[in-house]
């Protein structure tokens, strides 16, 4: 029984250490975006000044903190409670907090800055600090893709391609056809790790090995 057990444990920490990669893998392959807001009134506020007075409470639950945590207005909030924004000339910060402040200031008022110190009433730049939107992120591969296209590609043979055929990396061609000088080639199927190497079935890989690509329709279909 008790080799069961260890068994059974063995393949428990094999699969938590699979989710645990994969989990990092999706985060490190996550973009954050710095989003301008505009320039909006920043005031503060301490522990003297918050409700209950003396306390480090916040409408989040977390303990108020200088340089972290701010408050947006409950009323009209600038961003949603939990998001990191960046203010210009005092860096990040968490919002954790709300307050009734946005109507002053011409209803210019929308950030209120947790402090230990002096407080301070200015007229500043704001950036929310979010994840790129998945529409962004296709935008951005592509992007990448293109620039990556413009660049030399080596042509492999393969005899069991027909000569209008090929295959590419992903990361640099996803789908679609391929202008080679006077040929048009479609893309057949891909390979993750192929980089600037395309495999096909024409013979011009025999002796033309180096080629750019005149031109690159990854939305083509048939």
């Amino acid at each position: 029984m008790r080799k069961y057990h260890n068994i059974i444990g063995l393949l428990t920490g094999v699969i938590a250490g699979l989710l645990i990669s994969l989990f990092m893998c999706m985060k490190a392959d996550a973009r954050m975006i710095k989003e301008y807001l505009g320039k909006w009134y920043v005031s503060t506020y301490s522990a003297n000044s918050n409700t209950p007075s003396g306390t480090h409470h916040t409408a989040s639950g977390a303990y108020a903190t200088a340089g972290v945590t701010c408050a947006v207005d409950m009323e009209n909030p600038l961003v949603p409670m939990g998001s990191t924004i960046e203010i210009e000339g005092l860096g990040r910060r968490k919002v954790q907090d709300v307050g009734g402040f946005g109507r002053y200031n011409g209803g210019r008022r929308a950030i209120d800055v947790f402090v230990n110190g002096s407080g301070f009433l200015r007229e500043l730049k704001i950036w929310r600090i979010r994840p790129e939107t998945k529409k962004e992120k296709n935008k951005r591969l592509l992007r990448e893709r293109q620039k990556r296209q413009r660049g030399h590609f080596t042509l492999i043979y393969d005899p069991t391609l027909a000569p209008w055929q090929i295959v590419t990396d992903p990361s640099y061609i996803k789908r679609g056809t391929v202008l080679i000088g006077y040929s048009w080639m479609d893309v057949v199927g891909t390979k993750q790790g192929l980089g600037n190497r395309i495999i096909t079935g024409s013979d011009r890989a025999r002796y033309d090995s180096v080629v750019k690509l005149d031109d690159v329709i990854e939305e083509a279909v048939g």
